[in-house]
C-alpha cells in the first residue's frame, strides 16, 4: 500500500520597506511582506499555489491587507517602486 501525503504550507518573507502614512496611527515607515502558499508533497513545497501582499506597520504594529483582504500585486510594486525607504 502507497500513502501519499500531500497539502499546503504557507511562508512569509519581508520584501522592503516604504514610507506610507498608516491608515491606524498615520505615522511610520512600512515593511512590505510577501506571503506565499506552497503545494507540499510529503512535505516538500513543490509550486507557489497563492500569492499575496500585505504592509505591517513599524509604529502601531497593525497590518494592512492581511488576509482575507490582502493587497494587490500591482499596488505592492507600485509602493515598493514609488516610495522606497532610504537604508542606513
Amino acid at each position: 500500500m502507497f500513502i501519499v501525503i500531500w497539502g499546503w504550507r504557507w511562508s512569509s518573507r519581508r520584501t522592503d520597506g516604504v514610507m506610507h502614512a498608516c491608515p491606524h496611527c498615520g505615522t511610520g515607515p512600512h515593511s512590505v511582506y510577501k506571503q506565499v502558499k506552497k503545494f507540499t508533497l510529503f512535505w516538500i513545497p513543490l509550486f507557489p499555489v497563492k500569492i499575496q501582499y500585505s504592509l505591517l506597520c513599524a509604529s502601531c504594529y497593525r497590518t494592512t491587507g492581511a488576509s482575507p483582504y490582502p493587497i494587490p500585486r500591482h499596488d505592492a510594486e507600485r509602493l515598493l517602486a514609488a516610495v522606497p525607504m532610504p537604508r542606513p
